[in-house]
């Protein structure tokens, strides 16, 4: 973009940026494309004096116009009235002034700070400025109202996701039928500016009266709230399953498979499938099941089999379930708070990696005592005490917000992670590198960035359950 040379000029070009977001209020509904005939009339209108959107400034507001992932989950943020965020971030959102469009950060670092958006769905770019297509939008507002993905029949005839059949129970969207009454959603088409409004509309109707919103809706629509249908299978749909349970305080997940046996190969696959998704889960995300066990249950016959898994804690454990959530929570702020510093100034994720080990081993003492927290990434993170299994949990949600790709690796006595850096896995023992008794200031590096090879020297573990194909 070339620079302004005059005061005017500038202000002109600053105007048409924030105008072309939907971002400024608005007091009015005035805009010359939009008539009071058009079905989107309200919804533009209530968006406009709730300040979610405003129009541009030739006095249009373009309702056709397409939205993009950033333009989106700002509407979002604010339709949600989040407390904002900063310093989370995919490679391409990061805050920079130098950039018109740095404007994005904010709402993007919030939603991610929100569980709305996971940088692992992404592989950490998240292409800000593409529109925003419709399925995005439906797992997007899914998760911002913390709807429960259940297992309904999905009404369409052109995908059976399960964001988009919980959102069309919800009546936030319902996509468009043709004359034979089939009924299609289009995930993969683009959201224009109209139906952004819509979306957004309905969410604030839905936040302020549940009941009064789908009452209204079934009785001007005529339709009927969906029918239960078979569970997922797949080893990932229970992953995020598992996760989106964890993060909206669920102990416990029920999937029913109507017309599957009890005693069954499908049954035995989705047993197998669910403790490989945990075994996932605890080495991805082990900031947030440390401490915590599943056990799995089922029963049924011949026509029917309900399945139930439940999060446990370890049996020696002093903390709850709630209480290991709650943990989980507040580590989580704290490495938020603390990261900017930790990172600054590097751009590599070499350098992030070894920052954040450095930072742990300077700032955790290992616990010659363990209790429940040790063996969590709060322990070590707002404790600063710990175990391995805590400075691996630390290690692994710092890397996480970092936009580092990290996993834990672990044996039967011992915890490490290792992390994915241009296709190649570099291995990290922030415990192992912090002296016992803790020496203030020093700073081992002989597990900060080592090869497979050498760390085999002095490491053992399955590498069948903790293969670099983990990451993807």
């Amino acid at each position: 973009m070339k620079k302004c040379k005059t005061a005017l000029t500038f202000l002109l070009a600053f105007t048409l940026l924030i105008s072309s977001i939907f971002v400024t209020s608005a007091t009015s509904l005035s805009f010359s494309d939009v008539k009071i005939t058009d079905w989107y009339y309200n919804d533009i209108k209530t968006a406009s004096a709730e300040n979610i959107v405003n129009g541009y400034p030739d006095g249009t507001f373009r309702p056709q116009g397409s939205v993009s992932r950033a333009e989106f989950i700002k509407m979002l943020v604010e339709s949600m009235k989040y407390e904002k965020m900063n310093g989370l971030y995919f490679s391409d959102t990061l805050f920079d002034k130098s950039n018109d469009l740095y404007w994005f950060h904010s709402p993007i670092s919030t939603a991610i700070n929100e569980n709305i958006l996971y940088r692992d769905e992404y592989k950490d770019v998240f292409y800000p400025d593409s529109p925003i297509n419709r399925k995005e939008v439906a797992v997007f507002v899914t998760r911002a109202l913390k709807l429960n993905l259940l297992p309904y029949a999905s009404p369409y005839t052109d995908t059976d996701d399960l964001y988009i059949s919980t959102i069309f129970n919800e009546c936030i969207m319902q996509g468009s039928t043709d004359y034979a009454g089939n009924r299609y959603f289009y995930p993969n088409s683009t959201l224009s500016r109209s139906e952004a409004c819509a979306v957004i509309n309905r969410i604030l109707d839905y936040k302020e009266n549940k009941s009064t919103f789908q009452e209204d809706f079934f009785r001007k629509s005529k339709t009927t709230a969906l029918a239960m249908n078979t569970s997922p299978i797949s080893k990932d749909s229970f992953y995020y399953s598992m996760i989106y349970a964890l993060q909206n305080g669920s102990d416990s997940i029920h999937f029913e498979y109507n017309g599957v046996p009890y005693s069954s190969n499908e049954m035995n696959e989705v047993q197998e499938n669910l403790f490989s998704a945990f075994n996932s889960l605890s080495a991805s995300r082990p900031e947030l099941v440390s401490n915590l066990g599943m056990e799995f249950s089922k029963s049924g016959n011949s026509q029917k089999t309900d399945v139930n898994i439940k999060f446990v804690t370890a049996k020696d454990s002093d903390l709850n379930f709630n209480l290991i959530l709650q943990n989980s929570i507040k580590a989580r702020q704290k490495a938020s708070e603390i990261l900017p510093s930790v990172i600054e100034g590097l751009t590599s994720n070499v350098d992030k990696a070894r920052a954040i080990h450095d930072y742990l081993v300077l700032n955790t003492e290992y616990s010659q005592n363990p209790k429940g927290t040790s063996f969590t990434a709060y322990g070590a993170l707002n404790e600063n005490n710990a175990v391995c299994q805590g400075y691996t949990a630390a290690f692994n949600l710092l890397c996480s917000l970092a936009g580092v790709k990290s996993q834990c690796v672990q044996n039967s006595t011992h915890a490490w992670n290792t992390v994915m850096i241009s296709g190649t896995s570099l291995y990290y023992d922030a415990t192992w590198d912090d002296p016992v008794p803790n020496q203030e200031g020093r700073v081992l590096n002989n597990y900060c960035g080592i090869s497979e090879s050498e760390l085999l020297k002095t490491h053992h573990w399955d590498k069948s359950e903790f293969h670099p194909n983990y990451f993807d």
